[in-house]
């Protein structure tokens, strides 16, 4: 199954209305996305999907140069540690 994007959102479905599995997102700087939350609908859970829509969310935000702050447990648990933003780190200077 494809993950697609749009602003804010990473899901696999027919539409980010009405996915199979998200992730979504939100900007708190220029460099740094909030990752907020990870659903699956009922019937898609245990398939592994939510890993994927994750995994391309973190993928992008490196391919991007951002970091990543989890709000959203399942994102927290990733093992992309470099990814995570912390607290008081600087913006990059361009």
């Amino acid at each position: 199954m494809e993950v697609k994007h749009e602003e804010g959102i990473f899901y696999i479905g027919d539409n980010k209305d009405n996915p199979y599995t998200k992730v979504t997102y939100y900007y708190l700087h220029d460099d740094v996305i909030v990752a907020n939350q990870t659903v699956s609908r009922e019937e898609f859970r245990g398939q592994g999907l939510a890993r994927k829509v994750v995994t391309a969310l973190i993928d992008w935000a490196r391919n991007e140069g951002m970091k990543i702050l989890p709000e959203c447990p399942y994102v927290s648990s990733s093992e992309y540690t470099d990814m995570i933003y912390k607290s008081g780190e600087e913006k990059k200077e361009e």
